[in-house]
């Protein structure tokens, strides 16, 4: 029995002894290099290959990451990946083609807003309410001073209010969250929206065409 404790206390001496944990504040580089690139969306965007450099870092194809970076006009700053993504302030963009259909489209979306935007044949198809998902009741949009907009049941409307939407400096929405029978009230205040809409329409057409 004891020689049995012995050889468990040495096991457990040299297995704490050979694992390294680094101190909480242990901090790994970065190591960015950045190329030209055409087929871009702004004059200034470059691709970035980023790596990590550091005893906690492991080559692999999951330590490297490759995007598109730049600067729109309001100066917001953008970035694109290869899987058709991007994200513009509190907006993500996100490009697929259907895997029945292939047809393509893309959404935008921001939860600060509580917006979800729907792009589709080269144009916003649909405006929607984020969490808008009690069965049978109908939503409501508010652009600024203008008259309330009804949604359907889904929480759309259609994409043909966008440029009231590109307008208006505030938003309201009225909408029903399962399981709560009653509505709720949010506003907020919209950035760059236009901007989110243009930049996935770069990446609608061009998503397959941009190098990485």
């Amino acid at each position: 029995m004891l020689n049995k404790t012995i050889r468990i206390s040495i096991f457990l001496f040299l297995l704490t002894g050979c694992l390294y944990y680094p101190p909480a504040n242990y901090n790994y580089k970065k190591h960015i290099e950045t190329y030209t690139v055409e087929n871009k969306w702004q004059p200034d965007e470059q691709l970035y290959v980023e790596t990590c450099v550091g005893r906690s870092c492991y080559i692999s194809s999951s330590d490297v990451k490759r995007y598109r970076k730049g600067t729109t006009p309001s100066g917001g700053e953008y970035k694109i990946y290869k899987n058709s993504s991007a994200q513009l302030g509190e907006w993500e963009i996100s490009c697929e083609n259907d895997a029945m259909t292939d047809k393509r489209s893309c959404s935008i979306v921001s939860s600060e807003n509580r917006l979800f935007i729907f792009v589709e044949k080269s144009k916003v198809s649909h405006i929607c309410i984020l969490g808008h998902d009690f069965p049978y009741r109908k939503g409501a949009i508010r652009m600024g001073k203008d008259k309330p907009i009804t949604t359907d049941y889904e929480g759309c409307i259609s994409g043909n209010h966008i440029k009231k939407l590109y307008n208006a400096q505030n938003i309201s929405l009225r909408y029903y969250k399962w399981p709560y029978d009653y509505f709720k009230d949010e506003s907020s205040v919209i950035y760059r929206l236009k901007e989110a809409v243009d930049l996935s329409l770069f990446i609608y057409k061009n998503g397959n065409k941009l190098e990485f």
